[in-house]
C-alpha cells in the first residue's frame, strides 16, 4: 500500500507543478493518471470483495475522473464536470448511508450553512447562467459533509472513519477555492490550491471508508 501512497503523492505533484508551468500536454496525462491511482487504491483495499458498498465508491470515483477530464479541458466544459461531480457526490453519499443511518450533527450543519451562505452570497452574483447548477452543486456537497460526519460519528466508529469527514471537508475547501477563482478572482497559485486539497480529499475519502474497521 505504501508504494501505492508514493505513486499518488508523486503523480499529484507532477500534476501541480505541470499545471501551474501551463505544461498542458503533460497535464493532460498526469490529471487522469492521478485519479486513476486512487481508483486502484480503492481496489486495493477492497481486493477481492466487491459489494454495493464498494461498487458505490468506486463509480464516485469513475465519475470524478470523468469531472477530471472535463474540468482539464481548454474548451469551456465547467457545466459538464459540475454534474460529473454531483453525480459522484450523491454515490458518496449513498455510500454513506449504506453504512450507517443519517444523523444530523447540529454544529457541523449551522458551521456549513454558515459558511456556504456567507460564499454563495459572494460568488453567487457572478456565476451568470450558472446559478442554479452552482446552487444544486453547493447543497449536493455539503449533504455529502454532513453524510460524512454521520459516517465518522456512527455508533460503533473506528478511528479511519474521521478520515471520511476530514476529507469530505478538504473536498468542500478545494471546489470552494475553484468557484472563488473562476467566477470572482483567482491568483497565481489557487489552482495548485484546488489540486492539492482536491487531490488529499479523494485519498481521505477512500482510506476512511474502504480501510478494514
Amino acid at each position: 500500500m505504501t508504494t501505492i501512497l508514493y505513486i499518488i503523492t508523486a503523480l499529484a505533484l507532477a500534476h501541480i507543478i505541470a499545471d501551474y508551468y501551463r505544461v498542458w500536454q503533460a497535464s493532460y496525462l498526469l490529471k487522469p493518471a492521478t485519479t486513476m491511482s486512487i481508483i486502484f487504491l480503492a481496489q486495493y483495499l477492497t481486493w477481492p470483495a466487491f459489494d454495493m458498498f464498494t461498487a458505490l465508491v468506486i463509480f464516485a470515483l469513475v465519475f470524478s475522473l470523468l469531472g477530471d477530464i472535463f474540468l482539464m479541458l481548454r474548451s469551456d466544459r465547467f457545466l459538464a464536470g459540475l454534474i460529473s461531480f454531483f453525480i459522484a457526490h450523491v454515490l458518496y453519499i449513498s455510500a454513506f448511508l449504506y453504512a450507517a443511518p443519517l444523523t444530523i450533527h447540529l454544529g457541523l450543519l449551522i458551521g456549513l450553512m454558515l459558511v456556504g451562505s456567507g460564499y454563495l452570497y459572494v460568488v453567487l452574483p457572478k456565476a451568470g447562467q450558472l446559478q442554479i447548477p452552482v446552487v444544486a452543486y453547493g447543497l449536493v456537497l455539503q449533504l455529502m459533509v454532513l453524510s460524512a460526519g454521520s459516517f465518522a460519528m456512527a455508533e460503533g466508529h473506528s478511528s479511519s472513519q474521521y478520515l471520511c469527514l476530514i476529507g469530505a471537508l478538504y473536498f468542500i475547501f478545494s471546489d470552494s477555492v475553484l468557484g472563488f477563482s473562476r467566477f470572482v478572482k483567482a491568483w497565481p497559485i489557487s489552482h495548485s490550491i484546488v489540486l492539492g486539497s482536491y487531490y488529499l480529499a479523494q485519498t481521505l475519502l477512500v482510506f476512511g471508508l474502504l480501510s478494514p474497521r
